[in-house]
């Protein structure tokens, strides 16, 4: 569903530098990278990173290089995410299927605060802690898509909106006309979060 709204608004997507946690077999590393994304780095634990690389190596755009336009980097999460991805800056963070196991909630929105706000250590920020050069589509630089195994969502959310974050991410949901009118399912969200800064 993901891949296929990405599909469906490509225009949004085109020039953007993204980064894919969990990303799996990329399939929307892939998208991304077909919508006309300046650079995407799919990630996802080190013993899932070979295959993941095969499938992106072979799926992405003619021409598109390794290194250049996309990488595949090993990323665990949590709190150093923005060092372990060497400070590398995101216009948008997405993943799927990220929602299964609620002892990782924390270390999710940890890993999203660290790129979408922590990432910005070696870059300019504005008045409220976040950037005016942001280029996140839709005004939210978070986009999820996860379907019925989400033991982890209210944990997850509950600690995207933590008062102990520099930045909060508040979700809502992508409307039903916005999705590809073939590829959708009321089992499956797909959810922006927009990034405030906290009080």
């Amino acid at each position: 569903m993901l891949a296929k709204f990405i599909e469906k608004h490509q225009e949004t997507f085109r020039g953007l530098r993204v980064c894919e946690l969990g990303a799996g077999c990329g399939l929307v590393s892939v998208a991304m990278l077909h919508a006309g994304a300046s650079r995407v780095v799919a990630t996802d634990l080190e013993s899932n990173t070979p295959l993941l690389f095969s499938n992106v190596s072979r799926n992405a755009p003619r021409g598109a290089e390794v290194g250049k336009e996309w990488d595949v980097k090993a990323l665990t999460w949590g709190a150093d995410a923005a060092e372990a991805l060497g400070y590398e800056p995101f216009d948008l963070v997405a993943a799927t299927d990220c929602m299964y196991v609620p002892e990782s909630a924390t270390a999710l929105a940890d890993t999203l605060e660290a790129l979408v706000f922590g990432g910005l250590t070696k870059r300019r920020r504005d008045e409220n802690g976040l950037t005016k050069t942001s280029r996140a589509p839709f005004g939210a630089p978070v986009l999820f898509s996860y379907g019925r195994n989400r033991q982890a969502e209210s944990a997850f959310e509950a600690a995207c909106v933590s008062k102990s974050r520099a930045v909060r991410f508040v979700p809502s949901d992508v409307p039903e006309e916005e999705l590809d009118e073939l590829y959708q399912c009321s089992d499956v969200r797909v959810v922006r979060y927009r990034a405030e800064a906290s009080d």
